[in-house]
């Protein structure tokens, strides 16, 4: 559970745009990957 606080986090500092679609796009990419 790396990404989820991570996301969390960054979410926090949804000023910065960038940031929150990277996290978004990581948790993406990681919730895909289980399956």
């Amino acid at each position: 559970m790396f990404y989820v606080p991570t996301l969390l986090m960054k979410i926090q500092n949804i000023n910065d745009q960038v940031n929150f679609s990277y996290a978004f796009a990581d948790y993406f990419v990681y919730y895909n990957s289980i399956f």
